[in-house]
């Protein structure tokens, strides 16, 4: 295996790392925003 192989292969995965951290990220900042309405809307129809 020479050292372009393995810095292509490096540059993968960290490209692959970066997408699924921003997926998780995106996932959790959606998730937080979503409960923020809900529980802002349960209280003001409560």
């Amino acid at each position: 295996m020479n050292t372009s192989n393995a810095i292509e292969i490096l540059m993968a995965a960290g490209l692959t790392t970066f997408v699924v951290a921003g997926l998780v990220t995106a996932g959790m900042t959606t998730a937080i925003v979503t409960g923020a309405a809900i529980g802002s809307a349960y209280l003001l129809t409560k």
